[in-house]
């Protein structure tokens, strides 16, 4: 029976996304804005935010805001203009580019120019996000080096920027016409197939996977699932099952929870199923992640599962 839930077994692992891009929020406390960086990146969240690739200074990257408002667009210009010239020398510009992006409207402010270190490249992203104050700086300074190593990466980077959302959503079988639906926080990372998501804490600390499972298998998939997952632990303990029903909704909802052990660490084994009399696929969640469970991901995962929508017969 080469049915989707049994290939999705062989995958179902704690393991993090490969090669899977990271999201960050700015400012951390309010968000205003997401933006994406490649897998791997060093990331630091302070006051400002600054990142670089994994071990190499020649591509460096902060995000912070300016002192210049909205409406200030000509006195932002020249306020970056300041703070290149105050760390260069021989600085030279390339004419201002417009970067219309997901809620924000953006201008690339190109600069070349030296400092102790040699030649840079400096990108400069002045970016408008119309519930914020004051205007933001997305900066790049680069080495010659890593200008050529990095480039497209920076690149999707600037193009990636959009305004802050709360959630990101995975609808089955679309968003247009939902029969089931769960959102994660925005600052996840999400890898949505047609009938599977996978999603995993920015800290890749939680990871949930999510699948349709064909209604006729509804009998044999869940025991399968807790055969397959508990088997990868030295041991698990499940506790009793929860089982609500709806009559109005006709949706049966099962929780079942487990506690495994593996190497001296505990970790908490978590599945939904939510099956609607009539449809012809099930919904299934699983969620992993080590003990014990944070604050914020605590909070997270509250939200996430009252999320879940099961459209109606």
């Amino acid at each position: 029976m080469k049915s989707t839930w049994l290939l999705f077994l062989a995958t179902l692992t704690l393991a993090p996304l490969a090669n899977a891009d990271q999201t960050a929020s700015y400012p951390k406390k309010n968000p205003l804005i997401d933006l994406t960086f490649p897998d791997g990146w060093e990331i630091k969240h302070e006051d400002a935010l600054f990142a670089n690739p994994k071990d190499d200074q020649s591509f460096f990257v902060s995000v912070a805001p300016l002192e210049s408002t909205n409406e200030q667009i000509e006195e932002a210009v020249a306020e970056v203009k300041e703070l290149i010239e105050g760390d260069f020398e021989n600085v030279t510009y390339e004419e201002l580019q417009k970067i219309e992006g997901e809620g924000v409207a953006s201008l690339l402010l190109q600069a070349n120019g030296t400092d102790s270190d040699g030649k840079a490249n400096i990108f400069n992203l002045i970016i408008n996000q119309p519930k914020g104050k004051s205007l933001l700086l997305l900066q790049i300074i680069a080495s010659p080096d890593g200008f050529e190593k990095h480039a497209e990466a920076g690149k999707q980077l600037m193009l990636s920027v959009k305004a802050h959302a709360s959630t990101q959503t995975f609808a089955y079988p679309n968003k247009k016409e939902p029969v089931f639906t769960v959102d994660f926080p925005a600052g996840w990372i999400m890898d949505a197939e047609a009938e599977s998501c996978q999603a995993l804490s920015a800290d890749k600390f939680v990871n949930v996977n999510v699948l349709l499972i064909d209604a006729g298998e509804k009998d044999v998939a869940l025991g399968k699932l807790k055969e397959s997952v508990g088997g990868k632990f030295g041991s698990i303990k499940w506790d009793k099952p929860s089982v609500n029903t709806d009559e109005a909704t006709a949706l049966t909802a099962t929780f079942e929870h487990g506690v495994a052990k593996d190497e001296g660490k505990e970790y908490s084994v978590n599945f939904a199923q939510y099956v609607r009399e009539g449809s012809d696929k099930f919904f299934m969640l699983i969620c992993q992640h080590p003990l014990p469970l944070p604050e914020d991901h605590a909070v997270a995962l509250e939200a996430m599962l009252k999320s879940i929508k099961v459209k109606n017969k």
